[in-house]
């Protein structure tokens, strides 16, 4: 543990985060004391765990003398969120890949719909014009059900990683364009296969 403390670190942070008693699922349960981590109250952006990481990697970029950092991520990537959050807590510049090839793009907890319903998604994409990119199957159904506006992309690429998805959205730039642009298609899936459907 003392060689943690010896790495340079920026307090972007508020922690430590308040553990919170769960008496309803201890009870659900048959009475294990279970206690939540509140993460989501770290005070940075929307919260989450990721700004105890990012105390550690802006450090860094701040002792090499950054001025910019650069990060990459999909258009609904919390690490992106928080890595831009902490730049402009330490006045730094952030670049954040895909933007280059998605202009616009915009992440749910951005547009204050974090808690949303899939109904209030939907409505907010319509009204904005946005296309719904998802790993949420069911905004896929809803699309093949209800037609565009929204266009609905469903990422199905299972349990992998932002740096999976940020190639996969690359790889297949062309065809998105594609699809945005057409106006008969009102869903697309993106998977693995080379193919789409």
């Amino acid at each position: 543990m003392s060689a943690l403390h010896d790495i340079p670190r920026v307090r972007l942070a508020q922690l430590p985060t308040p553990l919170e008693e769960a008496p309803k699922l201890s009870a659900a349960l048959g009475g294990p004391r279970i206690l939540l981590k509140r993460d989501d109250l770290t005070g940075l952006a929307l919260g989450g765990n990721k700004a105890r990481k990012l105390e550690f990697l802006m450090a860094d970029a701040v002792a090499q003398g950054a001025d910019t950092v650069i990060t990459t991520g999909a258009a609904d990537s919390n690490h992106c969120r928080m890595t831009a959050a902490a730049a402009v807590r330490l006045r730094l510049r952030c670049v954040l890949l895909l933007g280059d090839l998605y202009p616009g793009s915009s992440h749910v907890h951005s547009e204050a719909l974090g808690a949303a319903s899939d109904g209030q998604i939907w409505g907010f994409a319509r009204q904005n014009n946005f296309i719904v990119v998802t790993k949420d199957v069911d905004f896929y159904h809803r699309a093949l059900r209800l037609g565009h506006p929204p266009k609905v992309i469903w990422l199905r690429l299972g349990n992998c990683s932002t740096a999976d998805v940020e190639g996969a959205l690359r790889r297949r730039y062309a065809r998105l364009r594609a699809f945005e642009s057409d106006s008969g298609e009102s869903a697309l899936i993106l998977d693995w296969a080379e193919g789409d459907s």
